[in-house]
């Protein structure tokens, strides 16, 4: 039997072709491709899909009286499953009773008068409770609130004090908002401290405080 004896030259390529073999085998099976997670709806909450009427859920609250006005707000909830963007703007009428003829406020006009856009980048927390009361939200919760305001003492035509018969109680709110219209009962429930009462003011001299985000 004959042996080939083999070359330095060509022992060296055996070993080296060997070599390279092996660390690109141990490469492959010690470092398998990683993959990304893919990003949620709920984890990015910049990218939220626009409130629809299906959405929201909007109550009264009151603020209680001061500086010769009562105060009040209309909240805005997300009762939906998925965090919404609120954006736009939006308007408040004041309505005679509960679902009745609208109130001229005074001046003229029905519109409440006063800043009606909300602030950029409001994106409201989903799951929502639909009626508010007065308990203070959770931490991050964010909500919004629509800002209401009556002058109450003070008669706006003569300066005098108010005079009962000239108080104002709307029975509801009718709020634009969203691409929607909703009715909003002027009355807290559940009831505060005050009870029920809803925003008043002398020959509905109502105003809109503005549209806020609230956390």
């Amino acid at each position: 039997m004959s042996l080939t004896r083999m070359s330095g030259t060509g022992r060296s390529r055996v070993v080296a072709a060997f070599v390279a073999l092996t660390v690109a085998t141990s490469c492959s099976t010690a470092h398998p491709p990683r993959r990304l997670p893919t990003p949620s709806a709920t984890s990015s909450p910049l990218g939220a899909a626009p409130c629809t009427p299906r959405d929201l859920r909007l109550s009264y609250r009151g603020g209680g009286l001061g500086t010769g006005n009562d105060f009040g707000e209309i909240v805005v909830r997300d009762v939906g499953v998925t965090p919404c963007a609120l954006s736009g703007s939006v308007s408040v009428q004041a309505l005679r009773t509960p679902n009745g003829p609208l109130i001229t406020i005074y001046g003229g006009g029905t519109n409440l008068r006063g800043p009606s856009t909300f602030p950029a980048g409001l994106i409201l927390t989903p799951n929502a409770p639909p009626d508010v009361g007065t308990t203070p939200l959770p931490t991050n919760v964010t909500e919004a609130a629509i800002s209401l305001q009556g002058g109450e003492r003070d008669d706006p035509k003569t300066g005098a004090m108010c005079a009962t018969s000239d108080e104002v109680t709307p029975g509801d709110w009718k709020v634009e908002m969203a691409g929607s219209t909703f009715v909003v009962a002027n009355r807290q429930e559940p009831p505060g401290p005050d009870g029920p009462a809803g925003l008043f003011a002398c020959r509905a001299n109502f105003n809109l405080e503005g549209a806020r985000r609230t956390e």
